[in-house]
């Protein structure tokens, strides 16, 4: 299925709550085509024109992404994948990878 890539100029704020495997129905970590396995970022996303929305991206590493709650992040090919399964549909988004965009801070409106 064909992707769109996301510009990340013009989507908003991510911030990092937690890093999981993703995990088959028989709770085996997903692999991609190239055998890595694959992870599952949860970050709040935050596009400046509404609430903050809990996202899932997913990336495929060796390792498991490290993150520190509620860091800003930038992913790094960031893209949107439309889907259908009989009447549900949406989009999934995935990264190459990811990085930490800046400090932490607290309290001072910085979002």
């Amino acid at each position: 299925m064909r992707s769109f890539p996301i510009d990340l100029e013009k989507v908003g704020i991510f911030r990092a709550v937690e890093v999981r495997p993703d995990l088959d129905d028989t709770g085996t970590q997903k692999k991609n085509s190239l055998g890595l396995p694959v992870w599952v970022v949860d970050v709040l996303h935050y596009s400046g024109d509404s609430r903050a929305e809990v996202e899932r991206v997913k990336i495929a590493a060796e390792k498991e992404p490290t993150v520190v709650l509620l860091a800003k992040l930038r992913f790094i090919d960031l893209v949107a994948r439309p889907w259908q399964m009989g009447s549900r549909s949406g989009v999934s988004l995935s990264a190459s990878g990811l990085e930490m965009a800046g400090p932490v801070k607290g309290g001072d409106g910085d979002a």
